[in-house]
């Protein structure tokens, strides 16, 4: 009987046109164990392992076990998709820029922090000082995108 489970096990590997090396890494195992397994000792396999081999597979953990040979296949895998990265549109580069404008201002103002120890900042150093700030808005906008972007409006899946 785990002969036959063994054999059920390589025409359905074969269908689908996966190798052993497949099997066993969605397994988890090695190849050596999924050859052992369609040799027909099948009988000491974990339920970890049979629910994983069925979803490769695409057939009902209890075909596996030899218990049901006319279960229907479960839906079919999703393919991972791409993690979604958001992109600063042309508003975001606007919108940072009007905050980056104001931090400036506020820089050039008499009230502002436009002085460094006892002398006031010179052009380059409020635009050495508005690099990290400028990172630090376009990357918490990214953050945000990613954050509360509704699934479906997103491009690349996740």
């Amino acid at each position: 009987m785990a002969n036959d489970m063994g054999k059920k096990l390589r025409e359905l590997r074969d269908a689908r046109g996966i190798t052993q090396r497949e099997v066993a890494n969605a397994v988890g195992v090695t190849e050596a164990t999924v050859s052992r397994w369609e040799s027909g000792h099948i009988n000491n396999m974990r339920r970890d392992k049979i629910e994983s081999l069925a979803k490769v597979l695409q057939v009902s953990p209890l075909v596996i076990m030899g218990r049901d040979d006319e279960s229907p296949a479960p839906p079919a895998a999703q393919p991972p998709t791409a993690p979604y990265h958001p992109e600063l549109t042309k508003r975001d580069e606007r919108d940072i820029e009007k905050r980056l404008q104001a931090i400036r201002d506020d820089l050039d103002s008499e009230s502002g922090i436009a002085l460094l120890g006892d002398h006031p900042l010179t052009e380059d150093e409020k635009e050495q000082l508005l690099i990290p700030i400028r990172s630090g808005l376009e990357t918490a906008r990214l953050i945000a995108k990613k954050k509360y972007t509704p699934k479906k409006y997103r491009k690349d899946g996740e």
